[in-house]
């Protein structure tokens, strides 16, 4: 950093100890944020998805046919609109609102193996964007993923994508 002062030059510099006393400030801080996540047991590792979606499913073809406790856990996260229109039906696919408000979300296909569900949605608005709910997910009631488009159509075409090397989903809070 310069400054003139009076027709002198001043340079400025932060000294090493500064510069040294910020990086294992920042070091320490990291390891006991790693340390507390791991107690917590916010570090484990998620279940594995691939092997989920190796289970044998059976199609569920409308929202209503989900478990309504699930429903019901969407619906809580999804907030104020958190209709979904069933396969094939109308829904807001863009952030343009024209005539009678249509549903953000369309089911594209939704499946189940014993008490595992899986579920594939579109979900509208500035981005069409497809996304994947797995039920239960490890501990967790809910395990969200954004999918790379294109959606896949059933659950034969997202095991196949999950088998792929390429990366297929992001885990995602935002749903």
């Amino acid at each position: 950093m310069r400054e003139e002062s009076g027709g002198e030059e001043i340079i400025m510099r932060p000294s090493r100890w500064n510069r040294g006393a910020w990086i294992w400030a920042t070091l320490a801080a990291g390891t006991v944020l790693q340390i507390a996540c791991t107690v917590s047991g916010a570090a484990k590792s998620p279940p594995d998805l691939r092997a989920i979606l190796e289970q044998p499913f059976v199609a569920v073809k409308t929202w209503g046919e989900l478990p309504a406790d699930l429903r019901a856990a969407l619906a809580a996260h999804w907030g104020e609109d958190s209709r979904i229109a069933d396969p094939g039906q109308p829904f807001q696919e863009t952030d343009v609102v024209m005539g009678k408000p249509l549903p953000w979300r369309r089911l594209v296909f939704a499946a189940r193996s014993g008490k595992t569900c899986v579920i594939v949605y579109e979900h509208g608005g500035i981005e069409l964007s497809s996304h994947l709910v797995v039920s239960p997910y490890g501990d967790a009631r809910l395990g969200h993923f954004v999918l790379n488009p294109p959606a896949p159509k059933d659950v034969a075409e997202l095991r196949a994508r999950s088998q792929s090397k390429a990366r297929w989903y992001f885990a995602a809070e935002n749903y």
